[in-house]
């Protein structure tokens, strides 16, 4: 940076460049089959970073597939048993119609009737009983699908996308290793807008405000130097010791205040670059 002070004027402040990170865990448990991005490597917001094995989880979705399926025609056969006991009602209902004209005729007794009667209410409880059946089933089926629902979530799961459009700062698996939910996969970070923190001295603050324009400048090599734009976006509102190495326009302070400046990035700016800051 003595290059940047020699070249122009001289630094209000020194800081260095930060970016927001972000952590990419796994949502699943399995072996990793598949990693696609290397550190350094930018990432686009929805791109495929990697991929957990799912074969348990497909023979999960086989079987629960099954089970949905073994319930919907135990429902098909009650609705079949139904059918045939609303058959047989419709007969005796006619044998008992046909009954009580024969006994108002002297034709037929009346425990002929009755029979008939009894034998047609029986079937009327049968159908009725077939209502409770066909409401556990459904049950069953709703229970099932949120389960082929929770199975088919995990299975999208387990492919790992990116999201955001930044570069992978770190990559903590390879492939074939076993990961559990929460095992952080990937670190990333947007670059485009990077931020830079510094600090200031007690006279220097009252001359600051959020959303002032500034500039940063950084070491362009070979004794040159670039110029970025920079606004302050956060202005500490209390001081605190500085810290040990500062550097402040004045040589030594007892007490600092934080700043943080949003920095367009050009793809210059890289996490924990030196910079200086002119107010």
């Amino acid at each position: 940076m003595a290059s940047c002070a020699d070249k122009g004027p001289q630094p209000d402040a020194y800081g260095h460049i930060e970016a927001t990170e972000i952590t990419v865990s796994a949502e699943t448990t399995g072996p990793v089959v598949w990693v696609g991005v290397q550190e350094g490597a930018t990432a686009e917001a929805g791109q495929l970073l990697a991929v957990v094995d799912t074969t348990s989880l497909g023979l999960r979705h086989v079987q629960l597939t099954a089970q949905r399926a073994a319930v919907a025609s135990r429902r098909a056969q009650i609705d079949a048993q139904e059918a045939v006991y609303r058959e047989q009602a419709g007969v005796l209902n006619v044998e008992r119609e046909r009954l009580t004209s024969l006994v108002e005729g002297g034709a037929a007794t009346g425990k002929q009737r009755d029979d008939v009667e009894g034998q047609w209410r029986i079937l009327q409880k049968q159908i009725e009983s077939l209502d409770p059946q066909r409401a556990s089933l459904r049950s069953e089926i709703t229970v099932i699908d949120a389960q082929i629902s929770q199975n088919k979530d995990l299975i999208n799961r387990s492919s790992v996308h990116s999201p955001i459009t930044g570069h992978v700062i770190t990559r903590f698996i390879e492939p074939g290793e076993f990961v559990t939910i929460g095992k952080p996969l990937f670190s990333l970070a947007k670059l485009d807008t990077v931020t830079m923190k510094a600090y200031v001295s007690g006279d220097q603050l009252p001359s600051l405000q959020l959303n002032q324009s500034v500039t940063v400048v950084s070491d362009g090599g070979n004794g040159s130097y670039k110029e970025f734009p920079g606004i302050i976006y956060f202005i500490a509102s209390r001081a605190e010791f500085a810290p040990r190495n500062l550097q402040t326009r004045e040589d030594r302070v007892n007490f600092v205040y934080a700043i943080e400046i949003r920095v367009p990035n050009d793809g210059t700016l890289k996490i924990g670059m030196p910079v200086d800051v002119r107010f």
